[in-house]
């Protein structure tokens, strides 16, 4: 399988900063988004609607969509 570039959307990075009272959540929030360069479709990862997928890493919620050079992240939430 081929390498994908990931991106994370502007507003994604910004709203990282309000996790960054839980360092050691957000570090791996951060490793399982880079590790969808190599698996975009990890055992964790299920499908969201037509186009996106969603990724659970512990209490957060990540939504991304797979292109075919690249993984675009368009969304980190916190579940309640």
């Amino acid at each position: 399988m081929t390498r994908r570039r990931v991106v994370v959307e502007e507003s994604v990075s910004l709203s990282l900063g309000k996790y960054m009272d839980h360092p050691a959540a957000l570090a791996e929030v951060m490793e399982a988004i880079g590790a969808l360069a190599d698996e975009p479709r990890p055992a964790s990862s299920v499908p969201w609607g037509q186009a996106m997928c969603r990724l659970h890493v512990g209490p957060y919620r990540v939504l991304y969509e797979i292109g075919e050079e690249e993984i675009r992240v368009r969304r980190v939430d916190r579940l309640r």
